[in-house]
This record gives structure tokens, sequence and C-alpha cells, in this order.
């Protein structure tokens, strides 16, 4: 049985019915289950308590809420002022929820929580929505089919379930492990776009010790009962890390495994991180002083601060790290003098230094007296030399965090470099983010990263950075696998995607309307599209818009009518692994990593890892290395081609 349909068979099931197999014994504030219906407490499935971590007056967002005794809960801490919306898929829960809801607010003397059906990895689709619209407009065909996946944009688009941070706290029991492992990077990227920044998520959940074999992750029984699609523990906390979350930590672990199968112990953890990391680096002459009790400690973008050391950060970090949850762990050092943020030079957070204490003085010591003019004057010359000259000197900190963003083409190769990386250097952690090739290029320019990932070469505005080429790579549309249509030329290629032609029967197809998928702005997979075929993005009609390979690809495979354009190398590594997709020729070039390689391809690009100025260290390290010989079986393996050396 599928996942999804064995998870949404129990829980309706056990919506009607108590199930005990699904509960781990946790404890809660009794002062709250007063007001909560017994029916409600007795058909509760979770793992912990992530309520504690709601504060008053807060705006509250519950993951899988079921009968809704978490949102019971929270709708009581956040008080009147405050707000809670549980979001849940289940017919019958939301049913025992919503008919509880007026119950409690008649006990607690306020209405403020409200329930709302959606799935968690796609917190934009009102599936309540998409029913009226299925009422007037039955699917019995596969153009009904388009036409509501087009509806399903639509309502995401202007109606969105969760509208973007919009979010002071997340919470979730027990229910993230139940997602499909296809759609988890999704549903950390949803839980991050509807947090506000400043905001955090509270999740409790089930962890493995170990990874969970194949035959455990595909019994429907310990699936849906949420065991065997655990999250291993330590990947866990990496899943948040790299949504872009910070603080990530596990706020309680249960010593006591809940369950063991077959040796691997499966243990309730909750994990608390927050949002507010991204933005600019400033010059603000701020600096954290670490006070022990360990020698050094690094945080999520790799600053590494040594015991009793004034480690010099920019003024957001500093913010962030005088904040909730590093606040009682490190000493703050601000500037005498708060400099305006408009006058903050920016600030390389990359090249970690340390802060000479004349650096903070230089913004004005608040003054004990007044001073002759002269011996003033003096003095602040003395203070702006020294300044100058401390600062110049200050001392890089070791490298030992490496973070490279950017092209969702380029990241399942880096990724399988810096496993290899690691592998001989185990005093490295390498952090490897999709995003797009804009992302990488912004963020290797700004210092949010040490190396950037793009699938395209750097255009004038942006040479001020290096590109190191690691592997070549070509641009073709795909098309569902039963499509009969082989090649088209380039003057098809452009009508198809400008609506000129809206029928494959008109290129030699079936008698079938034709699904053009685009790419997203940022994405160098469109730019490089756009440039070779003459066009600009507005021209192009679209029944749907994606953003990196996977989507395109997975887009493509479950429509038979659709055509997109991805990476060669991406595509052919999927179709050869049965994927149902078929690779389209242009003119006479016949699309495959071999005419790549040959240079027979008219669109292909270079695959580049993108830095600034000269890199040192292990990051110059890890670019030699990504760009030699010894990688070769890494980027063949991926389909793409060895760069010419």
């Amino acid at each position: 049985m599928d996942q999804t349909l064995a998870v949404q068979e129990r829980y309706a099931a056990a919506a009607n019915a108590v199930e005990p197999a699904l509960c781990c014994p946790v404890s809660y504030d009794p002062r709250f289950l007063a007001a909560i219906p017994a029916e409600v407490l007795e058909r509760d499935y979770g793992c912990g308590d992530p309520s504690r971590f709601v504060r008053s007056g807060e705006t509250v967002l519950d993951l899988g809420s079921g009968g809704g005794k978490i949102c019971f809960i929270a709708s009581q801490v956040v008080g009147a002022s405050g707000r809670v919306i549980g979001v849940d898929r289940n017919r019958d829960m939301l049913a025992l929820a919503r008919g509880a809801a007026p119950q409690v607010a008649a006990t607690v003397g306020f209405a403020n929580t409200e329930f709302r059906c959606g799935q968690i990895q796609d917190l934009t689709l009102d599936l309540e929505a998409v029913d009226r619209w299925l009422a007037d407009h039955p699917v019995s065909t596969r153009e009904g089919l388009f036409a509501l996946r087009a509806e399903e944009e639509r309502l995401r688009r202007e109606q969105p379930l969760i509208a973007d941070a919009s979010i002071d706290v997340v919470v979730s029991n027990c229910v993230l492990n139940l997602v499909n492992e296809r759609e988890r990077q999704q549903l950390f990227a949803e839980l991050f776009r509807v947090i506000k920044v400043g905001g955090r998520v509270a999740i409790s959940d089930i962890v493995s010790d170990e990874d969970v074999p194949a035959a455990q992750r595909a019994d429907p029984t310990l699936w849906s009962g949420c065991i065997s699609g655990a999250f291993r523990e330590d990947r866990f906390l990496h899943a948040f890390a790299e949504a872009g979350f910070h603080g990530v930590h596990l706020a309680k672990r249960d010593e006591k495994p809940w369950q063991v199968v077959a040796g691997i112990e499966y243990r309730s953890a909750t994990v608390v991180a927050y949002k507010g990391k991204q933005g600019p680096c400033r010059e603000g002459h701020h600096a954290i002083l670490y006070p022990g009790p360990w020698s050094q400690v690094r945080d999520d973008d790799g600053h590494i601060f040594r015991r009793g050391e004034r480690t010099a950060v920019c003024s957001k970090t500093y913010g962030l790290l005088t904040s909730e949850p590093y606040a009682q762990q490190v000493i703050g050092l601000p500037p005498y003098r708060e400099i305006p943020a408009s006058d903050q030079a920016p600030f390389a957070c990359a090249e970690q230094a340390l802060r000479h204490p004349h650096c903070r003085r230089a913004t004005g010591r608040p003054a004990a007296g007044a001073r002759p003019a002269r011996v003033a004057a003096e003095h602040a010359m003395r203070i702006l030399l020294i300044t100058i000259l401390s600062c110049c000197a200050a001392l890089t900190a070791a490298e030992t965090r490496i973070t490279i963003t950017g092209s969702s083409t380029v990241h399942p190769l880096a990724a399988e470099i810096a496993k290899r990386y690691e592998a001989a250097h185990p005093e490295v952690r390498i952090d490897v983010q999709t995003g797009g090739s804009t992302r990488g290029v912004t963020d290797a320019r700004s210092g949010r990263a040490q190396i950037g990932m793009a699938s395209r070469a750097l255009i004038q505005d942006e040479r001020d950075l290096t590109a190191v080429t690691i592997a070549l790579d070509g641009i073709a549309c795909i098309v569902h696998r039963d499509n009969p249509v082989r090649t088209l030329s380039r003057d098809q290629v452009v009508a198809v995607f400008t609506g000129a032609v809206v029928n494959w029967n008109q290129v030699g197809g079936p008698d079938r309307p034709i699904v053009v998928v685009n790419k997203a702005e940022g994405r160098s997979t469109l730019e490089l599209f756009l440039h070779h075929f003459g066009l600009k993005n507005e021209q192009i009609t679209a029944a749907a818009v994606i953003g990196d390979n996977a989507q395109g690809i997975k887009t493509v495979a479950a429509s038979p009518a659709a055509i997109g354009y991805v990476s060669i190398g991406a595509a052919q590594t999927d179709a050869d692994s049965g994927t149902p997709i078929r690779l389209l020729g242009l003119g006479q070039a016949t699309a495959s990593v071999a005419a790549v390689a040959a240079g027979s391809w008219p669109i292909t690009r270079p695959l580049n890892l993108v830095v600034r100025g000269a890199p040192t260290g292990h990051v110059a390290s890890l670019v030699a290395f990504a760009r030699s010989p010894a990688v070769d079986d890494l980027i063949r393996d991926l389909a793409f081609v060895p760069p010419p050396r």
C-alpha cells in the first residue's frame, strides 16, 4: 500500500476509535487539559508536548493537528490576544477538532482557534477549496486533470492556505515522520516560508539511532505507526539547518526508546529552531566573547568562537547571538557608540577575524569630562591610527566549516564531492544547499557562502568573482515516455513555448493539448533556454512553473501531454532509473550526455563553483579537488561530462 494512503486510512480509523499503538507516553500540563473534551484527549496521538514552547499573544500553527489537543492547549497559552491555526488533511480528525472547538472556547472564555484542511508539505493549497471546485468540475479526462492542476496553482497563488511569514511559532507533534520521503525537502521549505523573521519552530517527532532499512520503510503498518518513517537523529537536525534555520537544537530527547525494531531504537525528540539569519552583513564594530567551558564553539554560519577571544562579527550576527537561544552562552561586546545602519559598510563574515578593543572604542568612548580641543584632537587621531593598524592586523580564524549554495543542477555533484573530501578531511564539515544559480552567486559575493554553485558562465557584472568549471552539462526539452514525438526543430520549440502551437498533432504527435512547464526566475536553466531560443520569459505561456530539475522531471513524468526543459544529466539519470520521461532531440541533434561530450549538442553550459577573491585553506583545497581527475567517476555517475583540463 502507498505510504500516504496507509497514513490516511489509519488515522481516519483512529479518529473514531482509540488506537493506543499510536501513542508515546507524554506528560502535559494538567491546567490546560480540563478545558478539552474527553473524546479529544482519548484520540490524541503524539510523542511530545511542543506547546511548552508557545508564548502569550503569539500566532501559532500546528501541523498535523489531528483532534486538536495541542491547538487547544496552545490557545490557552497565547490567550485572547493570540491565535492558533491547526492544519490537517484527514476529514475525520478535522471533524473531531472542529466539533470540540466551540466547547473549548466556551470553557476558556474566548475563541481564537481554527482548523484548516491541507497537507503540511504544501501549506499553500486549501484542500477544501479544491473540493468545492471539484464539486462543480468533476474530473474524468486528462483535460479535466490539467484544469484541476491549473486551479490548484491559482489557489496557491491567490488564496494560500497559510501566507508567507505569517506565523510566530510552528509546532507539530509526531507528524513529520509520516510525510513521504520524496516530499520532505519541500516540507522543511514550507516550514521556513510561513515563519516570520525572528520566529521559531518546535517540533516533536520520532527519531531513529541508525538508518531505517528499506524493508521497514516499505511496511505500511510500521510507517503509519510513526516508526519506519522516522528521521535519523542527526539528519533530522541537519534538515532544519539545510532549510535555512539557525539555533537548531534538541530541546528534549527521551533517554529510553519508545520502540526497538530489529535492533533499531526509536525515541521521541523535540527540536527547536529559529528563522532570521538571512540578510546582509554590515560592519558595526561588534564583537562576541565566548567565556567557555569548551575550548571553542561554532555557529550555523561557520563562525568559530574560541574561549576568551574577542571575535569580530557583523551587526546581524551580533543581534542573533545576543538573543535566544545563544544569549546565555556568550558575552556581547557592542561598540561604545552605535553606528547607524545606513552608515555601516559591508562586512566579510567569511573572513573571520579577532576584534581589537580599539575597534570598539573608535566609535566613541563615553567621555568622563571635557578636554582641551588640541588634546582631544590629538587623542582622536591616535585612536584612529591605532584602530586602522589593529583592524588591519586582525587574525583570520582557521576554516573548519564550508558552506556551498546555489544551482540545483550542480548540487548533487557538489554534495558527492563534499562527502569524499570530508572523508579525507574529518575536521571539515561541508554544507551544500540548493536555491538556484542566482543564490549561489549572491551568497559567494556577500560572504554568506564560501563557495557558490552556478550552472552557467558568469556575466559581465559578476566579474569580481571567479568561476571554476568542474563539469559540463546540456539543456534539453523532455516529454513523457509515451509521447511519440522524438525531436522538434528550433522554430517548433519556440512555437510550443510561446503558445503558437497548442496541440501535439501540430508537430506530429497525438491529438492532445500541450502542457508547457517553465522554470522559475533565478534559475540558470531558464536563462540559458531563453538566450538560446531568443525569447523573453513573459513570452512563454506556461501551465506550470517549477524550480529545480527534480520538480520539472516529476511534473513531466506525471503528464503525457507535458513538455519542459531540464539538465540533460539529470534527465538521463532519471530516465535510466525508470522515470517515464524522454529527452527530445533538437533538429538533427540527439540529446544525450555523449552529444555534450562530443560537442555536437547546441545548448551546453559549464557547471561552476564560484568564489570571491583568492580562496585559502580548505576552501582552496576543496575547489582544487573538485577540479581534479579524482572526481571524474562522480561526474560520470551523475551523467555529466568531465571538463577539459
